[in-house]
């Protein structure tokens, strides 16, 4: 008999497990999947069966009564995979390949950056850059007459991350909460015209837009601005 690998993972806590067949000469016990542990010396401790589904598991360590998993069909010769394995002196015959260490987590810094100061920058940015427009028209009739209508926004790709969650908080006490912004209909968080124009040129929306997104990314969150005419 031999024990053919089929995966390899680890090491996991001093140990490297093998997913393996066994096989008997010509005879080849259907799919059943075992899961190997050895140590660092290749010496096999516990073993479990993965399919058939009904797996279980035994230890070296414990009674041979325990070992009552089996290697083949009804009709095969039964030969307990414990007795194939002390045989072999608990040996696998390859030998264990040294796997990718998988690094340590770090947990993140926590984030230090004041997103009421970002929030509120921005949003007068957004405003000046509304007013600067404006305060310049000198055209006859309502600034609002010039240029097409439209709708102008920002977005944050994910509605999720420390500054959504500081929004979400804020808009919770907030008399006009759509001013934080809302879960877009698609994906996102959205702020709706942050420049808060009342009127309806589409030019003068999107530089509002354009000016809070750049506060933003000046402090590192991602965004992206967009519009379409009405």
């Amino acid at each position: 008999m031999q024990v053919v690998i089929h995966r390899t993972v680890g090491p996991i806590k001093g140990f490297t497990f093998f997913d393996t067949e066994i096989e008997n000469g010509a005879d080849h016990y259907g799919r059943r999947i075992f899961r190997l542990a050895v140590d660092d010396n290749g010496v096999v401790r516990k073993a479990t069966r993965l399919t058939p589904r009904y797996a279980k598991t035994f230890d070296f360590a414990r009674p041979k009564t325990f070992r009552k998993i089996a290697v083949g069909n009804t009709n095969d010769e039964v030969v307990t995979v414990a007795t194939f394995l002390e045989a072999a002196g608990h040996k696998i015959a390859v030998p264990v390949k040294s796997a990718k260490v998988r690094k340590p987590y770090v947990k993140p810094a926590p984030d230090t950056r004041d997103f009421a100061a970002i929030f509120f920058e921005a949003k007068i940015a957004a405003q000046e850059a509304v007013k600067a427009i404006v305060d310049a028209h000198t055209g006859p009739g309502p600034v609002d007459h010039v240029g097409a209508c439209g709708f102008a926004w920002v977005r944050l790709p994910k509605a999720q991350g420390p500054f959504v969650t500081w929004l979400k908080k804020a808009a919770k006490g907030a008399v006009d909460s759509r001013a934080f912004g809302e879960r877009a209909w698609d994906v996102g968080w959205e702020f709706w015209n942050p420049g808060d124009y009342r009127g309806q040129r589409i030019d003068i929306k999107e530089a509002g837009a354009a000016a809070f997104a750049a506060v933003l990314k000046k402090h590192g969150i991602a965004c992206y601005t967009g519009s379409r005419l009405d």
